[in-house]
């Protein structure tokens, strides 16, 4: 990488990125030594000592005994091991009846090698299949090893080898099963083995629908024509009747993975590797602990002194509830003495929500003590997010409130030149608070933009830039962790979509509510939740008339030290509550309501709307904005009237802009101009006097900034710089983006501008020049592109943009693989398809 690219100021700047890169590459015991050394150095940059630990223990972070009954032996039903062609089997193919099959298309062989062996397909898209019969609504275990080798022609998506195993009520022959139309009542989703990528192990968990009497199970040739060559194999295949425990334990192994995902997983023996999960009840994600019925945890921990309290949420475990009904109590002990006994009917999952409790500890302050909770009853329960605090404790710093409103652009906020009287809380706060006037994003969209909020990384460096990758803790420090781990309650009120707990923005919080906390009573959003959602129950997190959800929630923790992150979709949206939009008497002709069908096109398509329509869009963005400026007023004024505004870090930012057909386009995420890049940021310091911050400032310093703040040491894996210690020299401004949709870079130095996007990329939106050169300062709206004009000012900022990138790639490889294959539920997807994405 050529350093010498770089202005001298700007390495400067970047000083602190380049050593995280040397650590990034050390081995473990001298990388310990040397980033502890780099933080205490950006410590004591900030000119302040670190506060103590305070006193609150979280229980899914502590080891412990779990204490299980005895485990039942499976009844095996159905065992092949393809040492032979098996018997009894049924083929089918695609030209076939499906009663009958084919050798010719469907060719079977033994094959032997590495000491194994298994039974080979070819031919074309087919199976050979069981029958087997079984009882309804019970547990089974189904396992097998497959793989796909050589598959041509090429590979597609649904090309491999896959086990296929379907339920269906009917008995008998195939000749009975398959007499109608349909075949089957629900079919298993197993992986599929892709080719070349060798052998894969399935195992599938899964309880018999209350109507299912036989199992058609199969090894499926997934083609959709002829091989020219390649073959599917299968090794081995079992599948077994288990009992209820089996079932809820293989289901609680996928859980502890999905709960750890991003994460090391806890070493064989600790309990957490068996029951540390996170679950979801009335749109709230905790951290949980899981108990199956009859199981007891024991913990040991020493009870804090100063007024110690308990704190946790009991319910039901959603995987092991399913639609299932019976009873579940919950029971906790310290030192033999119990505390808590709650039991309770299941009901339906949709009703369940967090069920909160407090138990005293006073009389144990001071004491080491042996604490065991357990579940008694017909099924699984969990205790969210458990914690012992001592409510007496000196509070470890401010409160931080940490305020996102998607699609922000800067210039519609009054304290940066937006309309008078559009956002008067905005502007209230602007005149108590620093205000960065020159605030740019380092991503265009929501996903990356937060990642990097949260995380104090640039997004090719963090590498959540698109939803196939999540936020990994192994490789990316966090706030909320950060902060959690020193003592602050931690909770989010996220809207959901890319901020939710399936892409890791959970990590550190002890809740994560993904219901749009500042949205009003009849938004549609509410409605697609609930319909994508159909489990979740989201009447707790609806707003109700002069009442929220984040008001009760501050009410009922004021006592406590707290970081509280809102994220709202209101503005992004566009919709505004009725009758809030008043623009017929300005003269708005428009009929348009819901512009959701024109956001982020795929294509390159024109609006299909009149002058008027574009206008109106402006009209009801400003309407959404002015709702949510009112509902933010009324916590700031919150946090005056509980005595908690003087301490309490306020923080006011987005995680983009949006574009005004400025290019001829309504969206934001597929470009870089300023018009997506230029957001607001606003942060009030209890203490410290209100102005004006003219040094310019990226997303990736928000976080650093924050801990400096709050007097803590700065993660060496950041590159983003504290704003507040002196004024740091000039440097580079820096967004990109790339998703399926585009691949963008862009570096600002000064005036000058450079927009890169490269020709090559195999994107929807493709660029339609490489180099694009603006002059930022004369031509703020980036209408004059100077890349043919100025020659070297074009190659100067090209080596710098150049070089920057390829110190990021070396940075980001340092920090070790990224946490991928996020696979969305289904809820989620449909939910970001809803906002656009």
């Amino acid at each position: 990488m050529g350093r010498g690219a770089y202005p001298a100021g700007a390495l400067r700047a970047f000083h602190f990125t380049l050593d995280c890169a040397r650590i990034a590459r050390m081995s473990a015991a001298p990388r310990a030594r040397a980033a502890a050394a780099l933080a205490a150095l950006a410590l004591a940059g900030c000119g302040r000592e670190e506060v103590a630990r305070p006193t609150r223990v979280r229980l899914v972070e502590l080891p412990g005994t779990l204490h299980e009954l005895p485990r039942t032996a499976p009844r095996e039903l159905l065992r092949q091991e393809f040492d032979a062609l098996p018997e009894g089997w049924h083929a089918i193919t695609r030209s076939t009846e499906v009663l009958a099959g084919s050798a010719d298309e469907l060719r079977r062989e033994i094959g032997q090698a590495d000491g194994r062996s298994f039974m080979t397909l070819t031919g074309r898209l087919g199976a050979l299949y069981q029958l087997v019969e079984v009882e309804p609504d019970t547990p089974y275990l189904f396992r097998g090893t497959l793989r796909a080798r050589g598959l041509v022609p090429a590979e597609r998506p649904f090309h491999g080898a896959r086990f296929w195993v379907a339920e269906t009520s009917k008995r008998g022959a195939p000749s009975e099963l398959f007499s109608d139309d349909k075949h089957f009542d629900r079919l298993l989703r197993l992986p599929m083995a892709e080719s070349d990528a060798g052998w894969r192990d399935v195992r599938q968990a899964f309880r018999t629908r209350p109507t299912t009497n036989t199992l058609i199970v199969s090894c499926l040739l997934a083609v959709d024509e002829e091989l020219e060559a390649g073959a599917v194999d299968f090794d081995r295949l079992q599948l077994e009747r288990i009992e209820e425990r089996e079932l809820w334990e293989l289901l609680a192994a996928e859980a502890v993975v999905e709960a750890h995902r991003g994460e090391r997983l806890p070493s064989e023996g600790d309990w957490r590797a068996r029951r540390r999960v996170g679950v979801m009840l009335g749109g709230e994600h905790r951290p949980a602990l899981l108990c199956l019925p009859g199981e007891c945890l024991e913990l040991t921990l020493e009870v804090p002194t100063a007024a110690p309290e308990l704190v946790l949420g009991l319910g039901p475990w959603p995987a092991g509830h399913a639609e299932r009904r019976g009873t579940i109590t919950h029971w906790l002990r310290v030192d033999g003495q119990e505390l808590l006994r709650v039991g309770a009917p299941a009901g339906a999952l949709v009703e369940e929500r967090w069920r909160e409790v407090a138990l005293d500890l006073a009389r144990f302050a001071g004491r080491r003590v042996r604490l065991e909770l357990g579940v008694e009853g017909e099924l699984p329960g969990v205790f969210g997010a458990p914690q012992v605090v001592a409510r007496g404790a000196a509070a470890p710093g401010w409160n931080v409130l940490f305020v996102s409103i998607d699609t922000l652009r800067a210039d519609r906020v009054g304290a940066y030149g937006g309309p008078a009287g559009l956002t008067p809380a905005l502007d209230a706060l602007a005149r108590e608070s620093l205000v960065f006037t020159d605030m740019t994003a380092n991503a265009p969209y929501t996903l990356p933009a937060h990642a990097t909020l949260f995380s104090g990384q640039f997004p090719s460096v963090h590498g959540v830039e698109n939803r196939d990758v999540l936020l990994s803790p192994r490789r990316t420090p966090l706030l909320a962790a950060e902060l959690a781990e020193r003592g602050w309650r931690t909770q989010a009120f996220a809207a959901g979509g890319f901020l939710s707990p399936e892409l890791g923005f959970h990590a550190g919080f002890d809740g994560f509510s993904v219901a749009d906390p500042l949205r009003h009573p009849g938004s549609r959003y509410f409605d697609d939740f609930a319909r994508h959602y159909p489990d979740q129950d989201l009447s707790r997190w609806t707003p109700e008339p002069g009442e929220s959800p984040v008001r009760r929630w501050l009410a009922e923790h004021a006592r406590e030290p707290f970081f509280l992150f809102l994220h709202t979709y209101e503005v992004h949206d566009y919709d505004p509550p009725p009758g809030t939009v008043a623009c017929a008497a300005e003269g708005c002709t428009s009929e348009m309501s819901d512009f959701r069908e024109l956001l982020f096109p795929r294509q390159r398509e024109p609006f299909p709307g009149t002058p008027a329509d574009r206008a109106h869009l402006v009209h009801l963005y400003d309407a959404a904005l002015r709702h949510v400026d009112a509902q933010l007023g009324a916590i700031l004024d919150d946090l005056r009237r509980l005595g908690l505004r003087e301490r309490t870090l306020v923080v006011v930012t987005s995680d983009h802009g949006e574009e005004w057909f400025e290019r001829g386009r309504l969206q934001h995420g597929k470009t870089l101009y300023e018009e997506l890049l230029r957001i607001p940021w606003i942060m009030r310091l209890p203490g410290r006097a209100p102005g004006r911050i003219e040094t310019p400032a990226m997303q990736v310093d928000v976080t650093p900034t924050i801990l400096a703040a709050l007097g803590l040491p700065l993660d060496p894996r950041m590159q983003g710089l504290d704003l507040l210690s002196g004024s740091p020299r000039a440097r580079p401004l820096w967004a990109e983006v790339e998703d399926r949709f585009v691949n963008k870079s862009c570096l600002r130095v000064g005036a000058w501008k450079l927009v890169h996007g490269p020709p090559d990329s195999e994107v929807v939106m493709p660029s339609e020049r490489p180099w694009e050169l603006y002059d930022v300062e004369r031509d703020p709206g980036e209408t004059q592109d100077l890349a043919a004009r100025e020659p070297e000012r074009l190659a100067e900022l090209r080596a710098q943009l150049e070089g920057f990138q390829e110190h990021l790639r070396a940075l980001a490889e340092a920090l070790g693989p990224k946490a991928s294959e996020a696979e969305l539920q289904e809820g989620t997807r449909k939910l970001l398809e809803d906002l656009g994405y």
